[in-house]
């Protein structure tokens, strides 16, 4: 955020400028604070939440509802990602609240309320997509629902210009915006984040094993260290079987459901083979449109569940108990979730937000050195060598912290553990190359 606040993309991998460009408008307006952006996704959950609600009533009674609505929110997966201050899982909370408007728009007659509504569907749309790539593979899900729903044709065009918004704006603002487009030194860049394309079925076919993994066994890919993820466990995954035989016996009955479901297996493939076929370490974080795909599976099931007509009463009562195993797996799991959110992981920085403490501790006596007109410098080996080390960071949380709360911006003078003298941090020392552009914890090492 500290690099978009002065026009510029860090580097290709770091495009998502939807994300960075929503976390800087609220640290502009409120004030940068180290996790303000938990906030943000705490806000982006409760709004994916009601968005739910708004879908949900559209198929069932508000005492129905309370159950595929505990499937969402409970989901172990999602809530792991909303404790990190990255884009990961967001597609979910966008998909829904797009997907609450698309439904919202009559299919004829439509108002002038319509057609904003449409426009406002756009906009979100794109802002996902450049929040994080992963949200592109919803598209096609939302281009059918469109079309099944003969939606209106200035909506339509309406849309589309809402979804273009954005994007303009990012690359009328952005003046590196080559850099966003294709980064040739991360071959990175905006709709595709570090994710190169490769067409290598050995490497696909490992990935999917890998977000197999992270969602039925133990979540152990990047930044995703979960040990009870969504269908782990006997209670969940008899729940999950249960499930996709009640929502197949459903589609099998209604044609509405069948419509659902194809959208829902759409998106399951989709998230699976595409992030499987690019490069970097995939894993669930890059498939959680599998996740929105089972709960709109798991609607179809309830619904089978608590309408009469569809299914005799004894199989009803059946899928009844199945339905109830998947939130009470995921409530049983909250105890093990909360343990791994607070527990040490790779990831973590050790550079500079454990030097007093805490890292709001640490970002204080850094900040203080800085004032006082003393040098942050890399620790040093056992020879008194200074070792490489991540500077962007602690010079953008202090540069943001002066410049998004209103103190005066005093320059982050550094020393350069390239030549052993003084220099002063600029966002250009890491765009002209001068410093890599790290983009995993060891890689400056």
């Amino acid at each position: 955020m500290f690099w978009l606040d002065q026009r510029l993309v860090y580097d290709g991998v770091y495009s998502n400028v939807g994300w960075y460009g929503t976390l800087l408008i609220v640290y502009k307006i409120f004030g940068f604070g180290l996790f303000t952006a938990k906030k943000v996704r705490l806000l982006l959950h409760l709004a994916g939440l009601y968005a739910a609600v708004l879908i949900l009533r559209r198929a069932f009674s508000p005492r129905q509802a309370i159950v595929p609505l505990l499937v969402l929110g409970l989901s172990p997966a999602l809530i792991y990602f909303d404790t990190l201050q990255t884009s990961y899982g967001v597609d979910v909370w966008y998909g829904a609240i797009c997907l609450a408007l698309v439904l919202s728009i009559r299919p004829v007659s439509a108002t002038r309320a319509d057609r904003l509504k449409a426009a406002a569907a756009g906009v979100v749309a794109m802002v996902a997509a450049m929040s994080y790539p992963v949200f592109v593979l919803y598209l096609p899900s939302f281009v059918l629902i469109a079309r099944q729903r003969q939606l209106d044709r200035r909506a339509i065009w309406l849309g589309v210009a809402g979804a273009a918004a954005p994007l303009f704006l990012a690359l009328a603002w952005i003046q590196s915006r080559a850099l966003l487009l294709f980064d040739p030194d991360t071959q990175a860049g905006l709709f595709r984040g570090g994710g190169a394309l490769t067409v290598d079925w050995t490497t696909a076919a490992r990935a999917i094993v890998v977000t197999a993994r992270d969602a039925f066994v133990r979540g152990q890919s990047y930044y995703f260290d979960v040990a009870q993820p969504d269908f782990a466990g006997a209670i969940s995954l008899a729940g999950l079987l249960g499930v996709v035989v009640l929502a197949g016996y459903a589609a099998i009955r209604g044609k509405e459901e069948r419509r659902v479901g194809a959208l829902a297996t759409i998106l399951i493939v989709l998230c699976l083979v595409v992030p499987a076929m690019s490069s970097g370490d995939p894993g669930l974080r890059r498939s959680t449109g599998v996740l929105a795909a089972f709960f709109a599976i798991f609607a179809i099931a309830w619904r089978a569940v608590v309408t009469a007509d569809i299914m005799p009463a004894p199989l009803r009562r059946i899928g009844l108990v199945l339905c109830l195993l998947v939130p009470i797996g995921s409530a049983l799991k909250l105890s093990s979730l909360h343990a791994d959110a607070t527990r040490d992981n790779a990831f973590q920085n050790r550079d500079w937000f454990t030097v007093a403490g805490s890292p709001e501790l640490s970002l204080f006596a850094l900040s203080s050195q800085v004032g006082n007109g003393e040098l942050i410098a890399c620790a040093v080996d056992a020879q008194q060598h200074i070792m490489p080390c991540r500077y962007q960071e602690i010079y953008a949380a202090i540069g943001g912290f002066q410049r998004w709360n209103g103190y005066a911006e005093i320059p982050v003078r550094a020393l350069d553990w390239k030549t052993g003298h003084e220099i002063v941090l600029t966002p250009q020392l890491w765009n002209d190359k001068y410093y890599p552009t790290c983009t995993r914890m060891n890689e400056c090492r």
